[in-house]
Formats: C-alpha cells, sequence, structure tokens
C-alpha cells in the first residue's frame, strides 16, 4: 500500500516539477507527518489521449533539456511513450530512468538529488522496462533485468506487479516451472501490495490457467480459470479460454462458473464464439458449444438453438 500526502500546510509545502507535480517543503527542512487513516482504491488513470502524451512528451523533453539525468523525469518519458505503445522510445527512457538511480545490496535506491525513489516508481519503472522489451522482442534482457533487480532485493521488488511481471517473462520464454512459482508468489503477496489490479488476484491465477494448460492439466486450468473469473466475473481473456476449452478438449464446464460469471459478459463471449463456429462451417465445434450450454444454463442454450437457426 502506498502513503501519499494530501493535507498539508500552504505556507510549509508547494509543489515541484512540471509534470505529475511532488510536494516538497518550502524550506528544505523535514517536516513531520501522521497517517490520517483515510484508505481509497485507485484503479489508474484512463490512458491518457494521444494528443495528451505527445504534449506530456514535449514537456518532459524541455525539462530534460535542463537537467538531462532526471529519474522521474526520464520514468515519467518513459510512461508517455509507453501509452503511445512506442515501446522502443519508452524503453530508451526507461533504462535512461534506471542507470541515474544508485543501486546497491542492502541500501535504498537513491535519485538523482540523493533522496529516495518511491516504492511504487521503482515497482513501475523496472517492471515497464521489462515490458517494454517483451514488446520489442527483447524477452531474454527482460529476463535479465527482472532477476537483477530480484537479487537487489529492493522496496521496488516488494509489490505483486513484480513477481508478476517475472512470471509473464518466464511464460513467454517457456519455463514453465519458474513461471508457475513467479505467478504464486504474487498471490501470496496479496491484493494490497499489488498496483495494477489483477496482479495478485485474477490475472495472476489466469495465467496459472493457462501454465496449466501447457501441461495438459485442463481441469486444474479450468479451477484456476473459475477462480479468476470468482474475482472478476466480467473477466474476458478467462471467460474465453474457458469457452475455448470446450471445442479444444471437449470438457464440460461446470454449472457453477455460470453462477460465478457476469452474465451478459459470458453469454457475450459464449456466443461470439458459437456464430464464429457457425460461419466457419465448424458444425463439430459448434455442438460442442450446443450441449455445453445445455448444462451451463437454459437462458444460454435457448440463445445458441435461435442462433443456429437463424443460420439454418
Amino acid at each position: 500500500m502506498v502513503s501519499v500526502p494530501r493535507f498539508f500546510k500552504r505556507s510549509s509545502f508547494r509543489y515541484s516539477g512540471a509534470i505529475h507535480e511532488q510536494l516538497v517543503p518550502v524550506s528544505g527542512d523535514e517536516h513531520r507527518a501522521a497517517t490520517t487513516g483515510v484508505r481509497y482504491l485507485h484503479s489508474g488513470y484512463i490512458i491518457a489521449s494521444r494528443r495528451k502524451a505527445h504534449r506530456n512528451i514535449r514537456m518532459l523533453e524541455k525539462e530534460l533539456a535542463k537537467c538531462p539525468d532526471d529519474d522521474y523525469y526520464l520514468y515519467q518519458l518513459g510512461k508517455a511513450h509507453f501509452s503511445l505503445k512506442e515501446y522502443d522510445a519508452a524503453a530508451a527512457a526507461f533504462e535512461r530512468a534506471v542507470a541515474a538511480i544508485h543501486f546497491k545490496t542492502g541500501r535504498p535506491p537513491l535519485g538523482r538529488t540523493g533522496c529516495g525513489v518511491a516504492e511504487d516508481v521503482l515497482t513501475d519503472l523496472i517492471v515497464s522496462l521489462a515490458y517494454a522489451y517483451v514488446n520489442t522482442d527483447r524477452v531474454e534482457l527482460a529476463r535479465r533485468l527482472l532477476e537483477t533487480h530480484q537479487a537487489l532485493g529492493h522496496a521496488g521488488t516488494q509489490n505483486a506487479d513484480f513477481p508478476h511481471a517475472l512470471g509473464y517473462v518466464y511464460l513467454m520464454l517457456g519455463d514453465v516451472p519458474r513461471a508457475k512459482e513467479a505467478f504464486a508468489e504474487s498471490l501470496e503477496r496479496g491484493v494490497e501490495r499489488e498496483q495494477v489490479r489483477g496482479t495478485a488476484s485474477y490475472s495472476s491465477f489466469y495465467h496459472l490457467g493457462l501454465l496449466s494448460e501447457a501441461e495438459r492439466d485442463i481441469q486444474r486450468a479450468l479451477q484456476y480459470y473459475a477462480r479468476a473469473i470468482g474475482q472478476k466475473p466480467d473477466y474476458h481473456a478467462a471467460l474465453s479460454r474457458c469457452v475455448d476449452l470446450i471445442a479444444e478438449y471437449q470438457v464440460g464446464l461446470p454449472p457453477e462458473l455460470w453462477n460465478l460469471a457476469d452474465e451478459d459478459a459470458f453469454t457475450a463471449v459464449y456466443m461470439s464464439k458459437f456464430r464464429a463456429f457457425l460461419e466457419q462451417g465448424a458444425t463439430d465445434q459448434a455442438g460442442l458449444l450446443m450441449n455445453a450450454a445445455r448444462a451451463l444454463s437454459p437462458q444460454l442454450f435457448e440463445a445458441c438453438v435461435r442462433l443456429s437457426e437463424q443460420a439454418g
């Protein structure tokens, strides 16, 4: 859980920075702080428009022209490029940010000014760089990055997002045992240690399901998908894989799954795949979905019958 200052005396503090301003003391002296007991859930920002992202890039590059090794501005520059899916540029900015931070085993990482780097920034910086590497086909480099910081053991590695990213990288490399271990560790960290929703809950369960499929343990995969859906009933990825299991492995879905899932979301996924099989002339797969729908829900079965009759 991240602690964020929100109440302060105006005469003693000011905001500093061109973007995502930080609260700093006016005199430079340390000030006492206390918790309010107020807790809130921050689910993240909606991805900024391209126009706003480009504006942020211009502002950040202007500031970096004055101070090229400002780790925080470099981090934000990487985030702006990442939001535009400019992964090469994002990786370059993140790399410069990491290089500007002093890492030493057993000690807190220090930024350019000699101050500690916020835990949430550390986590997001390292994890985002890893994903930028993955998106530019440098998965092995992502592995080395994450394992290096894992060995350092700094605060940025303690959030659930870190082992989740490591699990994803191992999954991309086909290392099933270590991927399973990493995703399990994410779940152990708990939702109070996740910055991105799902890393310590439904997303990790979903990826454990994929890994179980890789091991041909379909029933265990289904159990993991059900747990993911139980935590996020409209989770499209898990709902989709459950329906795929019917067509690919001829398994039936337990009726309990219908009760766990968001009915509208599950119906939309199910009918989309059923319609696709009908249009492709894949009668065997369509038949499997029709039979599975009968066991799941009368409403879902009736919808399949209607669509089948319309397809005629």
